[in-house]
């Protein structure tokens, strides 16, 4: 949000005046009456609610009256007012002169009657009748509690109060408009990192040098969630929503202030209604702790042989990191869920102004594998922190050998938070292909030739990381530090479990009469194939256009990336020989070969001319499932691991599209699950010690770890046969913010 209210309600009357003033004289009338005609229904209302309210406040009954003038009471500032008011209170509902011997039926009706005022009598210039408030006004009146009996107060007062009171219509309308203008508040990734701020907070409290900022954050959430009267439960992201946007706007911008103090020069220009109370208020947030030092990477402990001297020792040596946890499950609504603009694959979100990063010596553009929002990034003590806006991009050269020895093969780009874009890069268009041989074309066909992996949003999560070494001095350690990571790591991530492939045809012998099976002219058995049973077997089949469309594609990108490996081959052996001059025996044989693959290419445009204007979310006609289900069964080789594709490919994209999501079965998710669904077989991680599981890909002599992407089959992530790539950083460059030190390694599995 860059302006405030005062700022919104300008721009408002400017539009309004605006359209009045340049529309045609009819607009005007029409426009002059709506705005009378509002007026007037404003004024009647308002006359009918004022006689409504003083009716209420003479004649209705005393209980009655003593909520009212308390809950008026509460509009001013006023603490003797408040005291009094709740005085009357105490005596119409007999509490008593303390709250140790006030019965819960007592407080049932209270609440019960502060629920039914704030339904029929809404206040609408007054604060509602909530536990919160309800206690502070009693404390008031009974005197002398302390902060610890206010609390308790509080939570009976919670205890008394009925689910049913928490929906009252006024209620939900007011919640809803909040929910409604808090976008215009905060974005997502500010509600989450106030939440992940929140909940470290929550820890932070119980641990006997807590971190201040983090305990600030927490206690102002709880209060103010609970002055709204909403239920504490432990999703308070989305419980901030609901609070009055003025309120929720105090806490992103305390947030940020203790984070960064300069930020109170953009606040005078942005917020103007609230900088005087953030300025006064500025002595008062509490001030980051130093940084923790971290002890030498691998100091060298005493020889021990005492497991639980080395278990306190790993942890001991424990260092904050953070997980990029692919959002799951699949509900079209994946980037709402995500850590702000934070993704894996997919295209970068650069400003027009950023070129896309290139090879340093061969020109090529570089591959896209990560961007990460920092500003949504969770809070970690460490020395060496990452920036605390802006967003990081991660490019790499993924050709067949991965070697990142060359600098610049792996760039590392870090746009501030002033140019940040939300739209997408134009993608270049001599990308070259994903694992290509120097420029060339990849050798083996594994389907179409792929220039990007397909997006996925993350959501970021903090754990603590601890080495990991499997050999050396210190393997003993490495084991417990690996036991205590996967510990770590299942708090957010299921257990690594084998892919089940997706089975969509089956095959059985043809047999003769006589019960042999039969074979062809080169002495092959022949096979008849059908429908596997499960999801291929449901009459619906393939579901919608969008199946039968990334199918058709997938063939024809498939036959097109085997006409280009074929034109390649004849080029080696000479190419096409010019006039009449015969072919040797090579050439005749790549000729053939090509001829082949050029025949099957036009087959497959043939097919997929066939569905020509079928779009994603139709449903096709009996004739285009029939030819669908006829080239399948007529070519299955060719059919199943494209449609396999196909069906993996329209599942992600129903990540974020939420149209998509509705229109397929649970069937297509429940069988690509295995596949697609986060597990710990890929953990994708920033900070923290330099990963284990594969090959060595780097030390803490090469400086931060700036993130690790593994090997993953929900991104169609492949390094170096199931391997991994790191980014690590100079700690003198990561303080700079001079991302172009950075540099990437790459290790087989």
């Amino acid at each position: 949000m860059l302006f405030d209210r005062y700022h919104q309600i300008a721009a408002l009357c400017v539009l309004i005046g605006a359209l009045a003033l340049f529309s045609p004289a009819a607009s005007n009338a029409f426009l002059l009456a709506g705005v009378v005609g509002l007026v007037l229904l404003a004024v009647v209302l308002s006359v009918t609610f004022a006689v409504w309210y003083t009716l209420a406040r003479l004649l209705a009954p005393p209980r009655m009256r003593a909520m009212l003038a308390l809950r008026a009471a509460k509009r001013e500032p006023n603490d003797a007012l408040i005291a009094k008011a709740a005085g009357k209170v105490i005596a119409a509902f007999k509490l008593g002169a303390s709250p140790a011997n006030v019965p819960k039926e007592a407080l049932q009706d209270l609440m019960r009657l502060s629920a039914l005022i704030d339904t029929w009598l809404p206040p609408v210039a007054e604060r509602p009748l909530t536990a919160f408030s309800l206690a502070r006004a009693l404390a008031a009146a009974w005197g002398g509690l302390s902060d610890a009996d206010t609390k308790a107060l509080m939570r009976r007062l919670e205890d008394a109060t009925s689910p049913e009171s928490e929906q009252g219509l006024w209620r939900r309308l007011r919640r809803g408009r909040n929910r409604w203008l808090s976008r215009l508040v905060a974005p997502d990734s500010e509600i989450q990192a106030l939440e992940e701020d929140r909940r470290h907070g929550l820890f932070e409290a119980t641990r006997p040098d807590p971190n201040p900022q983090r305990v600030a954050i927490f206690l102002l959430c709880d209060q103010a969630v609970a002055a709204e009267g909403l239920p504490q439960v432990s999703d308070v992201g989305s419980l901030l929503r609901a609070l009055p946007p003025r309120k929720l706007r105090m806490l992103v911008l305390i947030r940020r202030l203790m984070r960064d103090e300069n930020a109170i020069r953009r606040m005078r220009l942005t917020d103007p209604s609230l900088y005087p109370i953030l300025r006064a208020g500025m002595a008062e947030l509490p001030k980051a702790p130093p940084p923790k030092i971290y002890p030498p990477p691998h100091p060298a402990p005493p020889p021990t042989t005492d497991p639980d001297q080395m278990r306190a020792e790993v942890v001991a040596m424990a260092r904050d990191a953070l997980l990029l946890r692919r959002v799951w499950p699949i509900d079209g609504q994946a980037d709402a869920r995500a850590s702000g603009q934070s993704w894996l694959g997919g295209t970068p979100a650069l400003p027009p102004t950023q070129p896309w990063p290139r090879h340093p010596t061969t020109g090529r553009p570089l591959h896209f594998l990560a961007q990460i929002d920092c500003a949504a990034l969770p809070y970690l003590e460490t020395d060496k922190p990452l920036p605390p806006d802006g967003v990081l991009f991660f490019f790499g050269d993924i050709e067949s050998e991965m070697d990142f020895e060359t600098p610049g093969t792996a760039q590392v780009l870090y746009i501030p938070e002033t140019a940040r874009s939300g739209a997408m890069a134009q993608i270049p268009d001599d990308l070259p292909p994903l694992d290509h041989c120097d420029g060339r074309l990849p050798y083996s066909v594994h389907g179409p030739m792929r220039h990007l992996y397909p997006r996925w949003p993350v959501s970021v999560h903090a754990l603590r990381s601890y080495p990991a070494e499997r050999d050396g001095p210190n393997w003993q350690r490495g084991r417990i530090g690996r036991e205590l990571w996967q510990s770590e790591l299942a708090a957010f991530l299921a257990p690594a479990t084998e892919r089940e492939h997706l089975r969509l045809l089956t095959s059985a012998p043809l047999r003769g009469p006589d019960g042999t099976s039969l074979r062809d002219e080169k002495g092959e058995r022949r096979e008849i194939w059908s429908w596997a049973d499960g999801m291929a077997s449901d009459p619906a089949f393939p579901f919608c256009g969008g199946a039968i469309l990334r199918f058709a594609i997938d063939l024809i990108g498939t036959a097109e990336h085997e006409v280009a490996l074929a034109e390649s081959e004849v080029a080696r052996y000479g190419g096409i020989p010019a006039d009449d001059t015969p072919p040797n025996p090579e050439q005749a044989k790549r000729l053939a070969k090509l001829a082949d693959r050029r025949d099957r290419a036009q087959q497959m445009w043939r097919f997929a001319e066939t569905f020509h204007g079928l779009g994603d979310l139709d449903t096709p006609t009996p004739a285009q499932v029939d030819a669908f289900r006829a080239f399948a069964l007529a070519h299955p080789t060719l059919a199943e691991p494209s449609l396999r594709r196909a069906l993996l490919a329209l599942a992600r994209e129903a990540l974020t599209d939420a149209d998509l999501f509705a229109r397929l079965p649970a069937s297509l998710f429940a069988a690509v699950d295995s596949t697609l669904r986060p597990t710990q077989r890929a953990e994708h991680v920033m900070l923290g010690y330099p990963q284990a599981g594969t090959n060595s890909t780097g030390t803490d002599a090469d400086g931060v770890r700036l993130l690790v992407l593994d090997t993953d089959w929900g991104t169609d992530f492949e390094f170096c046969d199931c391997g991994v790539i790191e980014f690590y950083i100079p700690p003198d460059a990561l303080a700079r913010r001079d991302f172009s030190q950075a540099f990437a390694r790459a290790a087989g599995g």
